[in-house]
This record gives structure tokens, sequence and C-alpha cells, in this order.
């Protein structure tokens, strides 16, 4: 401990760089046994190569028929502008919404009159609302279906966002960037990591989700210069105001133009 904290004062940011190498040199080796998707085998042809790598990670038993066709599930896909479009605004809304929340928030907490020691325990308690937010959306997900977990979590972020600007107590910031917290992860969890892919068949999955992530980057990097430039013109409450109305319109979209994808036959 005492090598460490001589160690990492004076190289922080060179360890940190070797861990994160580390790491990924890890995950590397550890990723070579990864099978290839047996949907992107079967939409190349490859019919065969993905029959084997069905049944061997098949672990809840299969029909001793395995040449018996499969029925086909209710094919749900709009065009795929009408999927870029979704997956676009779903994804820049989720990382907008979230980032600058939890970015900004120890200076919009500063500009309330919080100092900014208490600003960042409360920070972090807010934070623990990240980990039950991906515990919810990954239950619900599959549970209840995408469009029936993302909407309305698009519109409960509207809500606490247009709340938390009109908080005044120590004890309302702390409930409301829970809850806020909790409603951005479960659109991490079921957003980001489910549902843009599968807005998508096989064939295009990784060009449009390329696509819509990459968009939503582009807003990210956008959105220091514009929350700055929004706290010099205005109050910080418009933050939280622009926050929930991004939400708004995405739950909107997703609720009107998008697919349900869940246990349909996605291409």
């Amino acid at each position: 401990m005492i090598l460490c904290s001589a160690i990492i004062p004076r190289y922080g940011w060179r360890v940190m760089f070797m861990v994160v190498g580390i790491v990924a040199a890890i995950l590397w080796y550890l990723r070579r046994n990864i099978p290839e998707s047996p949907r992107w085998l079967m939409a190349h042809g490859r019919d065969d190569e993905a029959r084997a790598i069905i049944e061997k990670i098949e672990v809840n038993g299969v029909n001793d028929d395995v040449d018996e066709i499969p029925k086909k599930h209710e094919v749900v896909h709009h065009s795929l502008w009408i999927s870029l479009f979704v997956a676009t605004v779903a994804a820049s809304a989720t990382i907008i919404c979230q980032y600058t929340f939890t970015s900004w928030v120890p200076t919009l907490l500063s500009n309330r009159g919080i100092n900014i020691s208490g600003s960042l325990w409360m920070s972090a308690f807010m934070m623990v609302g990240a980990p039950v937010g991906c515990a919810v959306g990954a239950y619900l997900v599959d549970r209840i279906g995408r469009k029936k977990t993302i909407a309305p979590a698009f519109f409960m972020t509207a809500i606490f966002g247009f709340m938390y600007g009109q908080q005044s107590t120590v004890g309302g910031v702390l409930a409301i960037g829970f809850m806020l917290e909790v409603c951005f992860y479960i659109l991490m969890a079921s957003v980001i990591a489910v549902y843009v892919a599968e807005l998508f068949p096989t064939k295009f999955r990784f060009r449009g989700s390329g696509i819509a992530n990459g968009a939503a980057k582009l807003f990210t990097v956008a959105m220091p210069i514009v929350v700055a430039w929004m706290l010099k013109v205005t109050s910080a409450d418009m933050i939280f105001w622009a926050i929930g109305g991004i939400a708004l319109f995405a739950g909107i979209v997703v609720w009107v133009f998008g697919d349900e994808t869940n246990q349909k036959d996605i291409g």
C-alpha cells in the first residue's frame, strides 16, 4: 500500500493507461473462444456452421428432429430509414440525458448554492441509481417488451427532469436525482444494449447501430459546449428542462414509430 501511494501520484496517468491496456489484453485473450453469431452465419448462407454453434450452446434441450423448420415469428421491421431515425433518436437521447446530468450535476448543484464537497457525496449517492436502473431494465425488457420498457422510461425521465429543476431542498435533490439515474440506466440497459441493434435486420445491423451510436457520440461531444453556453445565458434550471424535453421527444418517437422487437422475427 505504501509503495502504491508513492507510485500513483508520480506516475498516475501512466499506471491508469497500463491498467487499461492489461485489461484489454486479458479480454482479447478470453474472447478467442466466443463463437460467431449464428444469425450472421445464417444470413450469409453458412447454415451448417450456424446449426453446429446452436447445438453447442443450447442448454435447454432441442427436438430430436433437428431438421424441423422452426415456426417464423411476425416480421416487424419498418423501412430502414424509419428504423435508423428511431435508433438515432433513442440512442442520442439516452446518452445526452445521462451524460449531461452525470457530468454536470456537481456544477449545477454548486450553482444552486450547494458547496462542491457536499455536491460530490450527493452525486455519489444519486449514482447508486445506476446499478438499480440496469437491473430493472434487464428484467423488464424481456418481461414486458422493449417499447413498454423504453417509452415509459423516457416519459419518467422527462417528468423527473422537470421536477428536478424545481427542487430547493437537499432531500428533494437526492430523491429526484436518484430516480433520474434509475431511469437513465433503464434506458442504457434497454436502448443501447438491446433495442438499437434489434431495430435492424442482420444484414444491416452493424451499419445501422453504428450510425445511430456514432450520431449519439457526436451529440455527446457537443453537449459540454451547449451546457456551458446555457449556463451563461440562462439559469441552471433550463438544463433540466432541456433534459426533460429531449426525453419526452424520444419517448414519443419510440412509442409512435418504434418496432416492438421482443419475441419477433428481426431478420
